[in-house]
């Protein structure tokens, strides 16, 4: 007799078990529904959501970080202009220290999508980090508009921090 747990393994339809991986997800058990997105991605191999489910899964478990750029990659040559796609390599690269590419792809899913969530709160960090701090606040502005994703709070912190920050004086340089 089977376990109804274990029955997934005998699924052939990489579509079911795309969604069963996200429910499995959702239920707080992620290392099954990697087994899951692996096994939908075995049978299906350009199925672009069992890759970029899997990458992102990769990604916030830390786990596998250049088997995520894989699946990433490759979703983007299947679907180049699916900002999912875009937004979550962005994120893979920004992790991998690959800021010229992850500002690109992220730059391009927004040219693609302007009201794509997200995008530009990234994007923002990139900004943050070269000092470009109007134009990120000019992003997360954006971000935050009707239209867009007006209840991002991660998007709202980063925007009230960087507005408090700009009212502060410059730090005086110590005498020696």
């Amino acid at each position: 007799m089977f376990r109804f747990r274990e029955k997934w393994r005998k699924l052939s339809d990489p579509e079911m078990l795309v969604v069963l991986a996200d429910q499995t997800y959702k239920l707080g058990r992620p290392k099954k529904a990697l087994e899951m997105y692996r096994r939908a991605v075995e049978l299906a191999p350009d199925h672009v959501a069992a890759r970029v489910n899997l990458g992102a899964l990769l990604i916030q478990c830390r786990h596998d970080l250049p088997e995520a750029l894989v699946h990433m990659e490759y979703a983007r040559t299947l679907e180049p202009d699916n900002c999912t796609v875009l937004l979550n390599l962005g994120s893979l690269y920004a992790h991998l220290d690959m800021a010229e590419r992850s500002e690109a792809v992220l730059r391009r899913a927004l040219e693609i999508n302007p009201a794509f969530p997200d995008v530009r709160f990234l994007l923002a960090h990139h900004l943050i980090n070269r000092g470009e701090m109007d134009e990120a606040r000019r992003l997360l502005a954006e971000e935050l508009s009707p239209g867009v994703k007006p209840g991002n709070l991660h998007a709202q912190m980063l925007l009230a921090r960087l507005n408090e920050f700009r009212k502060q004086p410059p730090e005086k340089e110590e005498q020696p």
